[in-house]
């Protein structure tokens, strides 16, 4: 849970929007319709957060190699 808390974070908000919107259609408050409706827009945030959870938990480039890129760039200008 340590390496990876806003995907923790993001999964726990997604889970408490889900099961606000179940309490929400149970008592009636919501219809069907708007319940299939909510339902995918909670599916699309679900899909947004994990893609952007996973590009944050795997950078295209991390701080390493772009330490050793930048040292061995200067090497072979300096030399």
């Amino acid at each position: 849970m340590r390496k990876h808390p806003w995907g923790w974070l993001l999964g726990a908000i997604w889970t408490a929007l889900d099961v606000a919107l179940v309490a929400a259609y149970s008592t009636g408050a919501v219809s069907g319709s708007t319940f299939v409706f909510l339902g995918l827009c909670l599916l699309a945030l679900g899909a947004i957060a994990f893609t952007f959870g996973s590009q944050m938990n795997e950078p295209d480039e991390t701080v390493e190699q772009m330490l050793y890129d930048t040292e061995h760039t200067d090497r072979k200008r300096t030399a």
